[in-house]
């Protein structure tokens, strides 16, 4: 999908690249980090961002979310193992999809390999879109905390919300794990994602 605010040029240079990409059914990732680099900079808007990764190969995309959901599926397994009178969850992860489901509802975060994403829905915090942050390396963003850092600065983007310090996937999940069961022990690992 092409933003709203984007150029002309560089909507016609995403529309042709993704076109072009839907007739060859490559495995490599649809633009490459040169390209997302010199849109980048030429777009004034500054739509895409240059602190999120652009992976090399679609390998590495699926390495960093594959090991990004097993760290969160593991880390849960062990948080209410540790706290039986939490809850009995059912936490699956098959086929890029992880459910988290309690008696308190269910969340889920499933990989979007064409746009090197993971997406979040939660009955709490409702529907996110996250990006793998360069700048730290193991961490996946809130795009729309990068959409507020590129936007031009208004007296509506001034105001962040309570979103702000949950920028992070880990501290989104970790942040609504605790306000459920007042209980941080155990969601440590939650940190580094």
């Amino acid at each position: 999908m092409i933003p709203k605010h984007a150029s002309n040029t560089i909507r016609s240079i995403l529309s042709t690249h993704i076109k072009r990409h839907s007739r060859t059914h490559r495995t490599t990732p649809l633009l490459s980090p040169i390209v997302f680099q010199s849109l980048a900079l030429s777009s004034p808007s500054n739509i895409i961002s240059s602190s999120c990764a652009s992976f090399h190969t679609e390998s590495e995309y699926h390495n960093a979310a594959d090991h990004t959901l097993h760290t969160i599926q593991d880390t849960l397994d062990c948080y209410f193992e540790d706290n039986p009178h939490l809850d009995t969850p059912d936490i699956n992860y098959a086929a890029g999809v992880m459910t988290i489901a309690l008696t308190k509802g269910t969340w889920v975060l499933n990989k979007q390999t064409p746009n090197e994403q993971i997406w979040w829905s939660s009955p709490m915090s409702g529907p996110r879109r996250y990006e793998f942050e360069k700048e730290g390396g193991t961490k996946w963003i809130w795009t729309r905390y990068v959409d507020s850092q590129n936007a031009a600065p208004t007296s509506a983007s001034a105001d962040k919300g309570d979103w702000q310090d949950t920028t992070h996937l880990g501290e989104a999940l970790k942040k609504e794990m605790v306000e459920l069961f007042e209980v941080e022990d155990g969601l440590e690992d939650l940190d580094d994602l």
